[in-house]
């Protein structure tokens, strides 16, 4: 058995709708395999990291994480699974917007043009530092994922 996660290469439109596929799937009560979150919570926390790529919520402080490359590598990177019930660290605001999965599936196609056409200017990461265009697309993906295992779909 590997211990790699199944990534995409990319957040294209294909990905997207199987994503927006997937997330349909979870029923509304169904309790993930671990963490606390519910299907809307979700939704809402994902959607919050969109937004915030995409400049659409406040900028977070980006904290100083003295094994800032080793993180960068193993969560962007490494294809290994993320640890499970992980948290921000302290000085990261709510990490929820509200809205449910058609926000999300619209974001998320709005996201798709903006790097498409060159238009995305993303800030830092608040844990990563400046990933660029690419790293949040692996983070993203790497993110997605990692949510869709916590929910087994």
């Amino acid at each position: 058995m590997s211990l790699r996660m199944p990534v995409a290469s990319h957040l294209d439109l294909d990905y997207i709708h199987d994503l927006i596929h997937r997330l349909a799937q979870i029923p509304e009560r169904r309790r993930p395999r671990w963490g606390a979150l519910r299907k809307p919570d979700l939704i809402e926390h994902l959607i919050w990291h969109v937004r915030y790529c995409m400049n659409r919520i406040p900028l977070q402080p980006v904290l100083v994480v003295p094994a800032r490359p080793l993180l960068r590598v193993y969560f962007l990177h490494s294809g290994l699974p993320w640890p499970r019930n992980l948290r921000y660290p302290a000085g990261v605001t709510s990490m929820r917007s509200l809205g449910d999965l058609e926000d999300l599936h619209a974001l998320l196609e709005d996201y798709a043009a903006w790097v498409q056409a060159g238009e995305l200017a993303p800030p830092p990461h608040p844990v990563f530092g400046e990933i660029g265009v690419d790293g949040w697309e692996r983070f993203h993906v790497r993110h997605f994922e990692h949510h869709l295992a916590q929910f087994g779909v």
